[in-house]
C-alpha cells in the first residue's frame, strides 16, 4: 500500500534494547543525512524509561528533530498509525513469535527485520519483505525503497498474500485439526 507519510521509517514494538530501538535510532541517523525529508515514527511501550533513558541519547540533533515518539497505542489506533508507514523496521535481537510482524504485512506494509529465525519463517528477502543482517544492509534497503528502486506493490502484495495463505485464523484451525486427528490415528 502506499504510505501516507512518504519516506517515514516506522518502529513497532517494546521500547528496549532487545527489540532493536537503539539499532532503529542508529539507522534513523544515517537515514536523516541521505534523505533530509525523512522522518521516524516510535510506537511502542517505554521499557524502563529507555525511550528518555537511552534512545534519545542515540539520535542526531537532527534526526530527534524528525521524530515522533507516540508511546504506547491503543489496539483500536495501531492500524490508523502503521497504514502510515513507508518502511516498518523490526531490527529485535529475539523474538517467540512477532504477531506485530504479521501485523504490519496484513495491511501491506513493508518489513525490514533482523536475521532470526522466527522472522526467517514469515519474511522470504526480497518477495514479501527484507531481512538485514547489519546497519549498512537496513540502510541500502531503505535508501532503495526511498528512491523507488524496489517494486513496492509487488512486495506488499505477497506480504498479504504470505498472512492470508499461512496465518489466517482458517489455516490455522485446519491445521490443528489435521495435527489432532493424525494423533488419534496413532
Amino acid at each position: 500500500d502506499e504510505p501516507t507519510v512518504k519516506q517515514s521509517i516506522f518502529y513497532f514494538g517494546s521500547v528496549r534494547e532487545r527489540k532493536g530501538i537503539n539499532i532503529a535510532c542508529a539507522i534513523f541517523n544515517n537515514v536523516i543525512e541521505q534523505f533530509p525529508n525523512a522522518s521516524f515514527h516510535v510506537l511502542g511501550n517505554n521499557n524502563n524509561d529507555h525511550w528518555n533513558k537511552v534512545a534519545v541519547k542515540i539520535l542526531s540533533e537532527k534526526a530527534l528533530q524528525s521524530t515522533i515518539y507516540y508511546g504506547a497505542v491503543p489496539n483500536s489506533k495501531i492500524f490508523e498509525d502503521l497504514n502510515k508507514a513507508h518502511v516498518v523496521l523490526f531490527p529485535s535481537y529475539g523474538e517467540n513469535f512477532s504477531i506485530a510482524l504479521l501485523e504490519v504485512m496484513s495491511i501491506g506494509k513493508i518489513a525490514i527485520t533482523s536475521k532470526i529465525p522466527s522472522f526467517e519463517e514469515i519474511i522470504e528477502h526480497n518477495a514479501n519483505g527484507f531481512i538485514a543482517e547489519t546497519e549498512q544492509d537496513y540502510l541500502r534497503i531503505i535508501s532503495n525503497l526511498f528512491d523507488n528502486e524496489i517494486d513496492v506493490k509487488t512486495i506488499s502484495n505477497n506480504a498479504k498474500k504470505t498472512i492470508q495463505n499461512k496465518f489466517s485464523s482458517n489455516k490455522i484451525i485446519e491445521e490443528n485439526i489435521s495435527y489432532y486427528r493424525s494423533l488419534l490415528k496413532t
